[in-house]
């Protein structure tokens, strides 16, 4: 994820200067709901041309949302989006790309898919849900509403809950992380159960 988070702002600066225009960048580091509206509120105190944003669907976003669109600050998303806000964005097709991936896995003959997400309410990361879903159905199958694990909603339960479905008479035969930022404590589970 780092090296597409770092083409995608070199593109952004390169494209950006040929309009003469200049980038500033903020990061809220994907949790913390007051440096979002921190970064938010500064930049607009510079009178920003543009907002691009990556957002992080946290309490205090649709209000911030509002009072942008109020000063008339044009905002485009980036990676990730809000679903029900009429705002342009700019993100893979998270969906379809899931989609192939688990269709990959049940060509390899895996029925058991243990989906692993960080947030439910990143539109993105629900996108790769969908797509999960979307293979499983066309295969004739269902991904259970408890063979889904939120980090969100486990916190450091993850790995305990993780343990205890690689523990299981049914354990999964095959893993869709919705995220590279969770892979290798995964990874870690799974090389402690020699698996």
């Amino acid at each position: 994820d780092q090296i597409y988070y770092l083409r995608l702002l070199a593109g952004l600066e390169r494209r950006l200067g040929q309009e003469n225009y200049m980038l500033f960048l903020g990061n809220s580091h994907r949790s913390h709901n007051c440096r979002q509206t921190e970064l938010l509120d500064r930049m607009l105190m510079r009178r920003v041309d543009m907002l691009i944003l990556s957002p992080v669907p946290l309490p205090d976003l649709d209000a911030e949302l509002d009072r942008i669109a109020a000063l008339d600050t044009p905002i485009v998303f980036v990676d990730n989006y809000i679903k029900g806000r009429d705002i342009p964005y700019a993100v893979s097709d998270n969906r379809w790309g899931a989609r192939q991936a688990v269709a990959r896995a049940l060509a390899e003959g895996r029925r058991r898919l243990l989906f692993i997400g960080g947030n439910p309410g990143m539109a993105a990361l629900a996108d790769r849900l969908e797509g999960c879903r979307d293979a499983l159905g066309e295969a004739g199958l269902e991904l259970r509403d408890d063979w889904i694990l939120w980090k969100q909603d486990l916190g450091e339960g993850l790995h305990e809950a993780l343990r205890s479905r690689l523990g299981s008479s049914d354990r999964p035969d095959a893993i869709f992380c919705d995220s590279l930022f969770k892979c290798d404590e995964i990874i870690a589970v799974l090389a402690e159960s020699n698996l």
